[in-house]
């Protein structure tokens, strides 16, 4: 199992952080988790000054991750508007953790 912690840090409350759209979430939900690669509904957390949303990903195994980060529906209406948003308001996004689970 790998874990992955995902964290976007905004400049300020004002600046809404970026989320998925729903055709994302349906395609992420039908082609990694209902098939066991993400093994659970990712959490969100936001911390107590509103400024980082923090999700946590657990993962069947790193090669799914990959395939999560080379997916090209992903690429084209994930990762891509992401970063683009994530530039033109100033948040940050860091991978904070990734670590392999027994």
């Amino acid at each position: 199992m790998l874990k992955i912690i995902k964290k976007q840090i905004r400049p300020n409350t004002s600046v809404d952080f970026f989320v998925a759209g729903e055709s994302v979430k349906d395609w992420i939900a039908s082609n990694y988790i209902m098939t066991g690669k993400i093994l659970d509904i990712p959490s969100t957390a936001i911390s107590e000054d509103g400024l980082e949303m923090t999700k946590t990903f657990y993962w069947a195994s790193a090669d799914d991750a990959q395939l999560f980060k080379d997916d090209p529906y992903l690429i084209e209406y994930l990762h891509t508007p992401r970063e683009s948003y994530l530039a033109a308001n100033g948040i940050i996004l860091l991978s904070v953790s990734q670590d392999d689970q027994p």
